[in-house]
């Protein structure tokens, strides 16, 4: 049926499915399947427009387009391009760090449960900078699944046991909105960004204060704004 053929969707009908979702949110493994098959025959129809970049830059920047930006007030969830993969692969185990409480202290929200998202690695920094006052924020931790009526959200479990929601209702886990005083400061995940064939750079105070995500030095990522 036309209806639940993404392929026979004229561009119009595919953007405002894209954008119905983010609103709406994840609300079943069903609807992140067909979450994933939109994306997919969107990524296709950029690059026969000619779009340039791997899956996972093309699904970003397709996000940027059909997602507001504010996290404060927007319903619209980012999903990173691995998250239905990984919402697929949730496993019923214990979270091995230590957690103060169910709820999350950047938004509030209490959850029945935890589980370990096996897909992640076990440690990550996220980094940023306010873009009202400027100050530098770092969260360090690892990446697990926040069980609530239903639902679930990918959630950090800091260091120091506190617990944050990933950026917008919890489907993007490279992105964590923290408060700096009355303002929402978004972070990212840090991750290695060196291009092929170019020799990577010393590591240095430009990557230990870096407020951006992306590392192309030489400790990929392991000392990445880790001053701040």
């Amino acid at each position: 049926m036309m209806d639940d053929d993404p392929e026979l969707w004229s561009d119009q009908t595919l953007a405002d499915r894209i954008r119905k979702h983010l609103r709406r949110g994840p609300t079943s493994l069903k609807n992140v399947r067909a979450f994933g098959g939109m994306m997919d025959e969107a990524i296709e129809r950029e690059r026969a427009k000619g779009g340039v970049g791997t899956r996972a830059e093309i699904w970003e920047r397709l996000l940027a387009r059909y997602q507001p930006e504010s996290p404060a007030s927007s319903l619209s969830p980012p999903m990173s391009a691995n998250a239905a993969a990984r919402i697929e692969s949730d496993v019923e185990s214990v979270v091995s760090s230590p957690v103060r409480e169910l709820r999350s202290v950047n938004i509030g929200q209490i959850y029945d449960r935890l589980s370990d998202d096996r897909s992640s690695d076990p440690r990550y920094r996220w980094v940023g900078a306010c873009r009202g006052c400027g100050a530098a924020h770092q969260l360090n931790g690892r990446i697990a699944m926040g069980h609530v009526k239903g639902r679930s959200d990918y959630v950090v479990v800091a260091d120091d046991g506190a617990l944050y929601t990933s950026a917008l209702h919890g489907t993007d886990p490279t992105l964590d909105d923290v408060r700096c005083g009355d303002r929402w400061c978004r972070l990212r995940r840090v991750f290695d960004d060196a291009k092929p064939n170019k020799p990577r750079s010393a590591c240095g105070a430009r990557c230990i204060n870096a407020t951006g995500p992306a590392c192309d030095c030489r400790c990929r990522g392991a000392n990445h704004g880790s001053g701040l």
